[in-house]
Parts: structure tokens; C-alpha cells; sequence
């Protein structure tokens, strides 16, 4: 249920667990899932580089466009 998005509290009222740890303790997780969460990574890994490669690094927290010192940043 929850790899299908219903909610966990809603869940442990469909199953009737009453508690969210056994609840969790049968969601197992399968090879597939860890499969496609490892591409997922991956493909992310690989767009950072792809972006470090082209130069065109984000630049997070800097509304101005200047670094600390009040300099702008290349």
C-alpha cells in the first residue's frame, strides 16, 4: 500500500495494525525496488556531473548573486 501512495495511517487501518512499527515490519522491500531506486541515484549522479562538466553549477542561497565578501560569483 504504501509503494502505491496510501497513506501509512491509512494503511494500518486497512491491514489493523495497530502500531506504526509492525506495520513497517511487513513492509518489505524487494529487489525491484532497490533497483530502481539505485538508477534513480545514479541518474542523479550523473546530471551533477554532467552540469559540473558544462559549468553550469547552481549556485544555492545567494539571492544577489554575490559570495560572502559581496563579490560576484562566476
Amino acid at each position: 500500500m504504501s509503494r502505491k501512495g496510501i497513506p501509512e495511517k491509512v494503511g494500518m487501518l486497512i491491514s489493523g495494525h495497530r502500531t506504526d512499527s509492525v506495520y513497517r515490519r511487513y513492509n518489505i522491500v524487494d529487489m525491484e525496488v532497490l533497483k530502481s531506486a539505485t538508477a534513480k541515484i545514479e541518474e542523479h549522479q550523473r546530471e551533477i556531473v554532467e552540469a559540473e562538466n558544462n559549468h553550469r553549477i547552481a549556485i544555492v542561497g545567494t539571492e544577489n548573486g554575490l559570495d560572502d565578501k559581496g563579490k560576484p560569483i562566476n
